[in-house]
């Protein structure tokens, strides 16, 4: 039985000074419609030497190529770093040709072609709560679990909290300037202010008033 690692991930977004066709502003459109890390996913298989098959289904065609050895380790680091969620499923054996519809020729569609099924999912999102009803223990990603782990996030909360540090030691840092600012201030306005006590000469009684 044939089994495809389905991955899932963000779109990537088209460069902002591009010039884009009506049907590419369409699907920017869509894309930013898509539920966060959804907007796309792709399928890669496992080949006999350590090669990976990988289906990669584009806006213009469908990439078909081969990785290297090494695309469980680059996998493990997209992962890592929550960027790639991703599901194993079986490709569902059909003893005669079965129509699966039309329809757009999606990312979603060509995965569904792939495992022969026809989950009724129009975006990502959907096909990837559709397979994990379905998923089955597979000994982890790359063997070892006791089924697909889910996406360690650590890298992107360690961020956040790096940037949240930051952005309160520069608050504390820009109060300490605003009270050290209104404390020169102040002190500015006591050099200015009359202090009869230090400065005035005492009074002898006598007075400028006429007739006093």
């Amino acid at each position: 039985m044939t089994r495809w690692l389905i991955v899932f991930c963000d779109a990537k977004a088209a460069p902002g000074n591009a010039r884009l066709s009506l049907r590419d502003h369409m699907i920017e459109i869509m894309f930013r419609r898509m539920r966060p890390g959804f907007g796309h996913c792709f399928a890669a298989r496992p080949l006999p030497g350590g090669p990976w098959l990988v289906v990669e289904p584009l806006s213009v065609g469908l990439d078909v190529h081969i990785a290297s050895a090494d695309f469980p380790h680059w996998f493990d680091g997209e992962l890592a770093a929550g960027r790639f969620r991703a599901v194993w499923a079986n490709a569902v054996r059909q003893v005669e040709a079965r129509f699966l519809g039309l329809g757009v020729l999606s990312c979603v569609r060509v995965v569904e072609a792939l495992l022969g099924r026809k989950t009724g999912a129009l975006t990502p999102y959907q096909l990837y709560r559709n397979l994990t009803r379905e998923e089955e223990p597979m000994g982890g990603f790359f063997g070892g679990a006791p089924k697909a782990p889910e996406p360690d996030t650590s890298y992107i909360d360690e961020q956040r909290a790096k940037n949240a540090e930051k952005e309160a030691q520069l608050e504390r840092e820009n109060d300490a300037r605003r009270r050290s600012r209104r404390g020169r201030a102040g002190a500015g306005r006591n050099l200015l202010r009359f202090d009869p006590e230090a400065g005035a000469p005492a009074s002898t009684g006598d007075t400028d008033k006429i007739g006093g």
